[in-house]
């Protein structure tokens, strides 16, 4: 058992134990990791517009000291993308997978994506993707070319990359050098307004679904937030989105092929939610906490039993629910194999005996199917995370 007050971090505490998921205190949130055999991933099939989001929750820096980072609402931006096509009443499939090395390569590797999207942390060295334990994977440029032109193919299909990223310009000036007709990025020295991002995305999709120019799309955006009320700083804000490529000819309609129908008349469809199991929300304003997510994470990935204690109201529930959410989002990229099967929520406090928790976690492991396996063989023949709160 490792000494709880190590990893005190504001009030709270994780303690770890490879043994199995026995006994546990009262009123901890308490996440265990079962563990049986692998579970593959499922093969993901070509859309044309792939948005990749990368969304660490802390980094190294370089005195060796773990950073936190601010959260980003990817799914907003998934949101934004979707109804944006929707409303152009445009067929194109979209796909949304989480930024890793692995995700990016298989994308470029499996074809048919010709606009690829990639939203996370910049700089002026490196783009961040995630590492498959909730740090950051800093990409540099080179490696990013590299990554995209393995096996010398620079893959044609991709005609355009965005690169919603604040100071993303020598990113795309890399992606520009390996023969990406397209780039949209952020000037390298410029922080951008989440508003303005949010405003330039909507237009830019809109209008490249409705079948207009790459150029015209991108004026269009720039309009978008230059004419925006809620953007501060309007007209500073547009002037910070670049349009680049390996040629200066942005005349090309991407979507020229694509069949519109009824644009904007029925209601957008609702997007499937990316947590994958039945957790609780993250508790709105949910903010401050991302080391202690992370180390829940990393403890979870790497042992079978990890406690999260401290005094009552310092947000231990927050922190279990908040990384629940993070593993079930992610639970089918091959780096999270520790939960493939799934993540299941218990709220211990109205559980009374030990054989309503049995049969509570059970019920979770297997989404409510009735099955005559008794539960230890359950746990036996699945890579589970149970998260037991409030017990």
């Amino acid at each position: 058992m490792r000494n709880p007050s190590s990893d005190d971090l504001s009030g709270l505490a994780l303690s770890r134990d490879s043994s199995s998921l026995t006994s546990v205190s009262s009123n901890h949130s308490v996440v265990g990791n079962v563990t049986a055999a692998e579970q593959s991933k499922p093969t993901g099939k070509s859309a044309e517009i792939v948005l990749l989001f990368a969304a660490p929750l802390a980094y190294v820096s370089a005195q060796r000291q773990r950073v936190g980072l601010e959260p980003l609402d990817y799914d907003r931006e998934r949101q934004t993308v979707a109804k944006a096509i929707h409303d152009a009443g445009a067929a194109i499939k979209l796909r949304f997978e989480f930024a890793t090395t692995d995700t990016f390569r298989s994308v470029v590797t499996m074809g048919g994506c010709r606009v690829l999207h990639y939203s996370g942390h910049g700089s002026t060295k490196y783009i961040g993707m995630e590492d498959g334990r909730a740090g950051m994977h800093k990409v540099e440029v080179g490696m990013l070319q590299q990554l995209f032109a393995a096996g010398g193919d620079t893959s044609p299909e991709v005609s355009l990359v965005f690169v919603s990223a604040c100071r993303s310009q020598a990113a795309a000036e890399g992606f520009s050098a390996v023969g990406v007709k397209h780039v949209v990025a952020v000037h390298s020295e410029a922080r951008v307004n989440d508003t303005a991002v949010r405003s330039f995305t909507r237009a830019f999709y809109l209008a490249l679904a409705s079948k207009k120019s790459v150029q015209q799309s991108f004026d269009i955006a720039r309009e978008a937030v230059l004419t925006s009320p809620q953007v501060q700083h309007s007209a500073a804000e547009a002037q910070k989105f670049l349009l680049l490529g390996a040629s200066d000819d942005h005349s090309e309609i991407l979507f020229n092929d694509t069949e519109l129908c009824n644009p904007g008349k029925a209601a957008a469809p609702a997007l499937a939610l990316l947590a994958q199991d039945d957790v609780p929300a993250v508790p709105e304003g949910f903010m401050g906490r991302s080391l202690e997510v992370y180390e829940a994470v990393c403890g979870t990935l790497d042992r079978r039993l990890v406690t999260i204690t401290g005094a009552a109201g310092l947000g231990k529930s927050a922190v279990a629910v908040s990384m629940a959410n993070y593993l079930s989002e992610r639970r089918n990229d091959s780096f999270v194999a520790a939960c493939g099967d799934g993540v299941c929520f218990v709220d211990g406090g109205q559980i009374e005996t030990a054989a309503q928790l049995e049969g509570v976690i059970a019920s979770g492991l297997t989404r409510g199917k009735e099955t005559a396996i008794a539960t230890s063989m359950i746990i036996r023949q699945m890579r589970a995370v149970v998260v037991l709160d409030h017990c």
